[in-house]
């Protein structure tokens, strides 16, 4: 059985081993504080230093990054200015020689639009002068279309005429060439509406027939003639109408002899 005092003895050891032991881990302990403190502090201290060193250079380094982009940004600018005003001289250039090209284009057209106007003034002033001659042509036109009637109704008059004295002078010796040339002469007289010499060439057409000749069948057919060119006058004379009427008669009755 073991006494007290050794108990007590071995007890008072190991408290005194415990102390020990406690009072080294405390010391330890207060190490580490000490140099993680001192490792914080250190790099806290680091810290500030490098946030301010970049604190002062990132505004540099963005103020060079941004003037660099700056100045590229108005370099492009320049670049684009230079471009547009070369661009713009072109078409400036393009519009100068298009003016210039439309003045000349314009000035040929008032140039040609003057020979025109001269060209037709000219044409003006000959129609003028074409019309005044047509006018003096139309009056001598007129005067010589007076003329020539007038000389084409002498010549029918003279025509007329001479068939009437040819009626005239056969009416003895040839009674058909007597009716023959009396209507020759009574057609003249009919475009000369000369009344006058249409009674008269009747008068020796009747007094032909008065005496009953024996009459060639071409002779009958210009009685024929006769009668009608006498009936469309639609004459007022009474003398022409009993002529009418008598050598209407002697041909109806040449035709009754013909048809027996």
């Amino acid at each position: 059985m073991t006494e007290p005092t050794s108990v007590v003895s071995t007890m008072t050891l190991v408290m005194q081993s415990v102390d020990i032991s406690s009072t080294a881990h405390v010391m330890n302990a207060m190490d580490v504080l000490g140099q993680v403190h001192s490792f914080y502090d250190s790099a806290w201290t680091k810290l500030v230093c490098v946030i301010g060193v970049f604190g002062f250079i990132w505004p540099l380094i963005v103020s060079y990054f941004q003037n660099k982009s700056i100045d590229k940004t108005e370099e492009n600018i320049i670049l684009k200015i230079k471009e547009q005003q070369e661009e713009n001289k072109k078409y400036s250039d393009k519009l100068e020689k298009i003016e210039i090209d439309f003045k000349n284009k314009t000035k040929e057209i008032d140039d040609k639009t003057k020979e025109i106007d001269v060209k037709t003034k000219e044409i003006d002033d000959k129609t003028k002068e074409i019309d005044v001659k047509t006018k003096e042509i139309d009056v001598k036109t007129k005067e010589i279309d007076v003329k020539a009637k007038k000389i084409e109704k002498q010549l029918i008059k003279i025509r007329a005429l001479i068939w009437h004295m040819e009626c005239f002078n056969k009416k003895e010796s040839d009674p058909d060439q007597s009716i023959s040339s009396g209507f020759v002469s009574i057609l003249a007289y009919k475009i000369l509406c000369d009344d006058d010499g249409i009674e008269r060439v009747t008068n020796i057409i009747t007094d032909v027939l008065s005496k009953k000749p024996n009459l060639s069948p071409k002779t009958l057919n210009d009685l024929e003639k006769i009668i009608k060119a006498l009936k469309d006058m639609g004459t007022e004379i009474q003398q022409i109408k009993d002529n009418i009427s008598n050598i209407q008669s002697f041909y109806d009755e040449q035709q009754k002899t013909k048809q027996i």
